[in-house]
């Protein structure tokens, strides 16, 4: 993940919510990592945060998830 991603940080904000965790993004990236025979690195972690009302947009080739609002 690049570390100056803020979009969904500035959507949540122009909605007036914050961040929330998507426990179950979470575990499929996790899943992802171990498949590969890697360790996901904790700044993966960022990638499953999206706004609090959002809708998760699955990603099935890769890590980072997209959202809807």
């Amino acid at each position: 993940p690049t570390s100056d991603d803020l979009s969904a940080l500035a959507a949540a904000t122009a909605k007036g919510e914050g961040l929330v965790l998507h426990e179950a993004w979470l575990s499929q990236m996790e899943r992802f990592f171990s498949e590969r025979g890697r360790i996901m690195a904790p700044s993966n972690r960022k990638q499953a945060e999206i706004p609090a009302s959002a809708e998760l947009v699955d990603n099935p080739v890769g890590t980072a998830c997209g959202f809807a609002m």
